[in-house]
C-alpha cells in the first residue's frame, strides 16, 4: 500500500475495506438518527477542480454536511489504476453536522479519487470526483537514424523515438538555433546550406514534461558536387601465408575523399565468387587444402566502388611432409664407424619444407656410444658410433613444413 500523508481537521482513522464496512456499527453508539442522507459539499485538488495531469504532489480536501447532524464518517478513497493499491483515508467520530478531511498523494501513478460520506443510519453518499495522472518524471528521447556525415544533400531525414512510464509522448524538433516546434517521426529538414548543422528532438509526455536533454545529431553538408572518386581499401589483418587451418579471418578498412571511414560499406569475395556485403572482421571457414584468394572492396556514400579491391593469397596445407633417413659411412676404425647422417624430405601439401632436424639417436642397449651429433641440428652432420658390433642405433629425424605440419622418419644403423 502506498503511503499517503493525511492532515485531518478532527480525529481521523486510516482504514481497510473491511474496517469501512464495520463503521456501520456506529449507529448503535449514536442513537437516534434523521432521514436525510449526507451531502458532500466540497472536493478540491490543490485548492481547485481536478486536472487531468499533475506534475507535483496533490492535496485532496473534502467536506460534507448532514441536515440531521448525524454524520459519522467522511472518507477519501484513493484507487491506483496502474496497480493494486486501494487506500481509504477516513475521519469519523460522534454524530456531527459536518466533517472536513484531507489526504496527500506524493507518488507517481494513475489515480481515481472517490469521496464518501456516511451517516449514523449507514446512508451513504459517494461521489467519484476525479481521475488523473500524477507524473513528475520527464520522458526519454533517442534518434534512431539520420543523414551520413558528411552529406552532399541539402535535405536530411531523421527518425526518432521516445518513452515514458505513464503516457504516450509527442515530439518537438529544432535545427541549429531555431526554436523547438511540434514534429513527428520521420521528419525531413531542409533545404539547408553547406556547412555544419545540428538536429535536436525532445519528447514531451502527457503531463507536458519535456525531456531536459534532447537527443541531437550533427553533420556537415559539403558543396553540392558530384562525387566520382572511389574509396581505397586496405587489409589490416590476414592469416599466415601458409597454414593448416581450414578457417581464416580478415580485418580491413577504407578511406575516401568525402565519406567518413565509419560510413563506408564493404563487399567481400573468396576465390573469385561474387562479391557480397561484409563487415570487418570477416571470417571464412570450411575451405579445402590449396591456394585461396580473399578480396574486399569499399563503397562510399555516393555509391562509388573501389575498382582495385584489396586482395590476399594464402595456402592451406593439411598434409604432413615426408622424410627418409640417409646413412653414409665415411670412415671405419676398429669397431668404430663415422657416418654422415642426413635425411631427404618431400612436401606433399604445397607449402614447402621449412626444416629437417635430427630428433634423437638411441642405442639398442641404452649406451651412449656415439659422438659428434647435434640433436636438433641441421643436415648433414657426421656422427661417430663406438662399439657397433652387437648393437644397433635408431636414428629419428623430424621434418616440418611451412604450414606447421610435422612428420618423422626413422633409420637403423647396424
Amino acid at each position: 500500500m502506498r503511503h499517503l500523508s493525511v492532515a485531518p481537521s478532527r480525529a481521523w482513522r486510516r482504514a481497510t475495506l473491511p474496517a469501512i464496512a464495520a463503521l456501520s456499527g456506529l449507529v448503535a453508539l449514536v442513537g437516534a438518527a434523521g432521514a436525510a442522507a449526507p451531502t458532500i459539499v466540497t472536493a478540491t485538488f490543490n485548492g481547485g477542480p481536478a486536472l487531468p495531469v499533475y506534475t507535483g504532489d496533490i492535496l485532496v480536501e473534502a467536506s460534507a454536511t448532514d441536515a440531521d447532524a448525524d454524520l459519522v464518517t467522511l472518507c477519501i478513497i484513493i484507487s491506483e489504476l496502474t496497480g493494486p493499491s486501494l487506500t481509504f483515508e477516513c475521519i469519523g467520530g460522534p454524530a456531527a453536522a459536518s466533517y472536513s478531511h484531507s489526504a496527500a498523494i506524493s507518488l507517481e501513478g494513475s489515480y481515481e479519487v472517490t469521496i464518501e460520506a456516511r451517516d449514523a443510519l449507514s446512508a451513504v453518499t459517494s461521489t467519484t470526483t476525479a481521475s488523473f495522472v500524477y507524473d513528475k518524471t520527464p520522458p526519454l528521447t533517442q534518434i534512431d537514424s539520420g543523414p551520413s556525415n558528411p552529406s552532399s544533400s541539402s535535405m536530411a531525414t531523421f527518425t526518432f523515438s521516445g518513452s515514458d512510464a505513464l503516457s504516450a509522448v509527442s515530439f518537438e524538433c529544432a535545427v541549429d538555433a531555431a526554436a523547438f516546434a511540434a514534429c513527428t517521426s520521420p521528419t525531413t529538414v531542409g533545404p539547408l546550406g553547406d556547412g555544419p548543422h545540428t538536429f535536436s528532438v525532445r519528447a514531451i509526455d502527457g503531463a507536458g514534461l519535456a525531456d531536459p536533454t534532447p537527443a541531437s545529431q550533427s553533420w556537415t553538408i559539403v558543396p553540392s558536387t558530384i562525387d566520382t572518386t572511389a574509396p581505397d581499401t586496405s587489409l589490416t589483418s590476414t592469416p599466415a601465408a601458409f597454414t593448416n587451418s581450414n578457417a581464416a579471418s580478415f580485418a580491413f578498412t577504407g578511406a575516401d575523399n568525402l565519406t567518413a571511414t565509419a560510413d563506408l560499406t564493404f563487399e567481400c569475395s573468396v576465390d573469385g565468387l561474387a562479391f557480397g556485403a561484409c563487415t570487418s572482421p570477416a571470417s571464412v571457414s570450411g575451405l579445402r587444402s590449396g591456394d585461396h584468394t580473399f578480396a574486399v572492396r569499399a563503397i562510399d556514400a555516393a555509391g562509388n566502388v573501389d575498382a582495385t579491391p584489396a586482395t590476399y593469397v594464402w595456402t592451406i596445407d593439411t598434409v604432413a611432409p615426408a622424410c627418409k633417413v640417409v646413412l653414409n659411412p665415411t670412415r671405419h676404425g676398429g669397431d668404430a664407424v663415422t657416418v654422415d647422417l642426413s635425411a631427404t624430405s618431400k612436401d606433399r601439401g604445397g607449402s614447402g619444407v621449412a626444416s629437417v632436424v635430427l630428433a634423437s639417436i638411441a642405442a639398442s642397449d641404452g649406451s651412449a656410444s656415439f659422438s659428434g651429433q647435434t640433436i636438433g641440428g641441421t643436415l648433414p652432420q657426421p656422427v661417430t658410433f663406438q662399439g657397433l658390433k652387437g648393437r644397433t642405433f635408431a636414428i629419428t629425424y623430424t621434418v616440418t613444413d611451412n604450414a606447421g605440419n610435422v612428420a618423422s622418419c626413422d633409420g637403423t644403423l647396424r
